[in-house]
């Protein structure tokens, strides 16, 4: 049981509005199929790097002094999302994804290097990889029949990646709410 003091956060990489706008059009086709899958609200949609958990303040502040450099050391780069897939597998879904295609090499080198510097105060990262994706639905119970959904094409036109986030994490019962604690720009390139 988390302290009542405690923060829950992640680090991560916001996408614009205007990838949202159609990953929502492609969410809002899903649903409509009643699919019994929690879909990801267009606010919450991000790209996460690493997931912090909940945490006393003081860990916090020392995250956020470790990204900025981390930031500041990598270059902007551009992204695109394309295809969906699911995790773990095709026979028993939980989590169904957008891909990277552009920009997947820069994210995840980013994700580590980050990682790298956060294990330096302590963070204990998850033991498997870091897989660079979008999550865009929970699956609440077995579904049938997952080709149609990873069927379904979808690519959007690259953006750029221009800055690190950390989120605080807020659990309500009609789903999180996320509140930036800190951004951190990427370096321009010259």
């Amino acid at each position: 049981m988390p302290e009542a003091d405690s923060v829950r956060a992640f680090v991560a990489v916001e996408i614009p509005d205007r990838v949202k706008d159609e990953v929502v059009r492609l969410v809002s086709h899903f649903s409509h199929k009643g699919y019994p899958v929690r879909w990801v609200g267009r606010n919450n949609l991000h790209l996460t790097l690493a997931f912090l958990g909940e945490n006393p303040p003081e860990f916090i502040a020392r995250v956020e002094e470790r990204l900025a450099p981390v930031a500041a050391a990598t270059a902007r780069f551009e992204m695109s999302l394309k295809g969906v897939g699911v995790f773990p597998n095709e026979r028993s879904p939980r989590v169904i994804w957008l891909g990277i295609e552009q920009g997947r090499a820069e994210l995840t080198a980013l994700a580590q290097r980050a990682l790298k510097e956060l294990v330096t105060i302590g963070f204990i990262p998850e033991r498997r990889p870091f897989s660079a994706h979008l999550t865009i639905g929970r699956v609440r119970e077995p579904l049938p029949d997952v080709r149609p959904i990873l069927e379904r094409p979808f690519a959007s036109p690259p953006f750029p990646v221009s800055e690190l986030v950390l989120f605080r994490s807020f659990l309500r019962p009609t789903g999180p709410i996320y509140e930036a604690l800190g951004r951190y720009p990427l370096a321009t390139g010259h």
